[in-house]
């Protein structure tokens, strides 16, 4: 298992603070869409499978604790999108 380096550690802040800023956009403008995968995506793609998910897992936790209660629940979903993007981009 390779180390992880001090700018992965940023870069998975940044993606979980995306994913909280784009939950909480869509609950405030009451868009019928969530903008809660962007930063799953973008680490997915750019880190792999493992690294894919823990943007999604926190932000589903910090959401969840804070403004959105069903955050807790699309968790599983997080992590299946953190799966799936990466071994699409691999193929």
């Amino acid at each position: 298992m390779r180390k992880i380096t001090v700018m992965q550690i940023c870069f998975l802040g940044i993606a979980t603070a995306l994913n909280v800023v784009g939950a909480n956009l869509a609950l405030l403008l009451r868009l019928p869409i969530y903008l809660d995968s962007l930063g799953t995506v973008l680490s997915a793609v750019m880190l792999g499978p493992v690294y894919g998910m823990v943007p999604g897992i926190l932000s589903g936790i910090i959401s969840g604790c804070t403004s959105d209660v069903y955050s807790f629940y699309y968790i599983p979903v997080q992590i299946v999108v953190g799966c799936l993007l990466y071994t699409s981009d691999a193929a």
